[in-house]
């Protein structure tokens, strides 16, 4: 049976003109319409560079086309080399173009969640992940910098738990321009991309030895302050970076640096208000709650409705003995005594009390919400007991005590202002008295009709 030139070429074109464009449907083609004239023959695509007859389109090679068997007309050869050669270049077209669409969906995504990101940390994770995403590799880490250069913080993806943590161990304290790699991007200001890792100079026990890298890109990340970290992404075997990956990586580097920046930034404005509302609601000498914090969280305890629940118990304390100190050992040992009742107080309640100095040598401790009379009473006197303990003032043992007054509400009020008034009564009695807590007396109850 003699070869139709012309069926062939129309089989296998049609191949190429169809969506479906692929070599092995080439291939599929061409062997159903030789296999009567040709039996035996073997038709295989193999890589570019190798045995072969190369496939070629445009001056560019996508692969070689190996025959074994009976020997092919030259103008058969030569139309099914055409047409593998183009369905291979509309499959890396095609793959170009989904990856490029990756590329730019994982860049936007940088931005995107960036913007949202509110920690160092959670940006420097965000940049890591994105970056193994656009260069398509197995692993990627970041480190940040801090203060002198010294590495702070350390992130890396596509790690299991061991390496990740040998990674972080291995790199977290140590000074970022002692790595090769580092300086070679600092001083070129863009990134670094190495094929073969035995072609450059890295540092032992760095991210190219630790994730066990054979090829990698290295970007910098530039703030307006300096280099703010390095980021990294790589295989562990061999690959050839493209002026694309190059231009990719700048890109990115760029994107990355913004969004660590941005981050850094939100991070110092959060602890910036978390200071600023910190100093607002706590004293600053002894750091317990001021007298603003307390009053808000006792009218939240009343107002909430957890006095419907159980009770709200509040106790007043005035420390007995405190201007004899400032007197006698001066305004700094009354400043340290300050300091050691505020602790002491701490260690006498519990967890959920609430401890707060009202201002010079008032104290005050509201109870858990839900406090019976019975165990705030408990309180209250382990309270006397530990302010009646000695001092250790500048090496010198100084007594003092307090007077505690205890109310509760309802029993002992109606609202959160009463109850603050029946405390203080409470208290200046226990004070006359000079025997442990007072409990302030119940409001009377109101006459029928």
């Amino acid at each position: 049976m003699t070869l139709d030139l012309s069926v062939l070429t129309g089989a296998v074109l049609g191949v190429v003109a169809s969506p479906s464009t692929d070599a092995e449907l080439v291939l599929a083609a061409a062997r159903r319409e030789l296999a009567d004239a040709y039996p035996g023959l073997v038709l295989e695509v193999g890589a570019p560079g190798g045995a072969g007859m190369p496939l070629l389109l445009a001056g560019r090679e996508y692969g070689v086309l190996r025959t074994s068997g009976p020997a092919l007309p030259a103008d058969a050869v030569r139309i099914l080399a055409h047409a593998l050669a183009v369905a291979l270049a509309v499959d890396v077209e095609r793959a170009r173009r989904r990856y490029g669409a990756a590329r730019e969906e994982a860049l936007s995504r940088l931005l995107r969640e960036g913007i949202t990101a509110t920690s160092v940390e959670e940006a420097g994770e965000l940049v890591a992940r994105v970056t193994a995403d656009v260069f398509a590799t197995e692993r990627a880490a970041v480190y940040l910098l801090g203060d002198r250069g010294v590495i702070r913080h350390v992130i890396g993806v596509g790690l299991d738990e061991e390496l990740g943590e040998r990674l972080r161990s291995s790199l977290v304290g140590l000074v970022a321009a002692d790595s090769p790699v580092f300086r070679r991007t600092q001083l070129s200001g863009g990134p670094l991309l190495i094929g073969d890792v035995a072609a450059t100079s890295v540092r032992a026990g760095g991210f190219v030895r630790t994730l066990g890298l054979s090829a990698f890109v290295a970007m910098p990340l530039l703030s307006a302050s300096g280099q703010a970290g390095l980021v990294m992404c790589g295989e562990t075997g061999p690959r050839q970076w493209t002026p694309d990956d190059e231009a990719l990586a700048r890109q990115l580097a760029l994107q990355a640096a913004v969004v660590v920046d941005a981050a850094r930034l939100r991070q110092a404005e959060q602890h910036h208000l978390a200071d600023l509302t910190h100093r607002a609601l706590h004293d600053a000498l002894t750091g317990l709650a001021n007298r603003a914090a307390l009053l808000d969280a006792l009218d939240r305890a009343v107002l909430g409705g957890e006095a419907d629940a159980g009770q709200v118990a509040l106790l007043l304390v005035d420390l007995d003995g405190f201007k004899a100190v400032n007197d006698e050992h001066g305004h700094g040992a009354g400043d340290v005594l300050l300091q050691h009742v505020a602790a002491r107080l701490r260690h006498a309640v519990r967890d959920d009390d609430l401890v707060a100095r009202l201002g010079g040598d008032e104290l005050a401790v509201l109870l858990a919400p839900g406090t019976d009379g019975e165990t705030a009473l408990e309180v209250a006197r382990r309270v006397d007991a530990r302010l009646r303990e000695p001092f250790d003032i500048t090496g010198s043992a100084v007594r003092i005590s307090g007077a505690v007054g205890l109310a509760v509400l309802p029993r002992c009020a109606t609202d959160a202002a009463g109850l603050l008034a029946a405390a203080d009564a409470a208290m200046y009695r226990s004070k006359r008295e000079g025997d442990g807590p007072a409990v302030a007396r119940p409001v009377p109850a109101p006459r029928a009709g």
